[in-house]
């Protein structure tokens, strides 16, 4: 496998905090796309920001998929998630900085995840 393996639990608890983090970014998606008024967002959010919202929720819920399914190429959904994500979190800082927290989350063993993959 070319995954970090984890047991079980520790699969499941990562999976968890990564669903909630991409689940966060529908907030954003829902304010950018006009679909609900997010009062805790006070940065305006453009329709084509909000898609990007909501593409990387989807990501990192897919990412979480894959994590929980076994997948050993999970990584792959979630670096460019995260990526994205951060991307996201540093154009509405004020708003959302604390997602960067669940991005590190994220990124550690999506890094490492990727260097096993590359260097086995």
């Amino acid at each position: 496998m070319s995954f970090i393996p984890l047991p079980h639990a520790l699969a499941t608890v990562f999976a968890v905090v990564v669903i909630a983090h991409g689940l966060v970014h529908l907030l954003g998606a829902a304010k950018g796309l006009r679909l609900a008024n997010v009062a805790q967002l006070e940065r305006p959010i453009s329709a084509p920001v909000g898609m990007l919202w909501l593409l990387a929720a989807l990501g990192l819920v897919l990412s979480a998929v894959l994590v929980l399914t076994g997948s050993a190429h999970w990584w792959t959904a979630a670096l460019p998630s995260v990526l994205l994500s951060q991307t996201l979190i540093l154009m509405s800082w004020k708003d959302a900085r604390f997602g960067t927290v669940a991005n590190v989350i994220v990124i550690v063993p999506t890094v490492l995840s990727l260097w096993l993959a590359v260097w086995r």
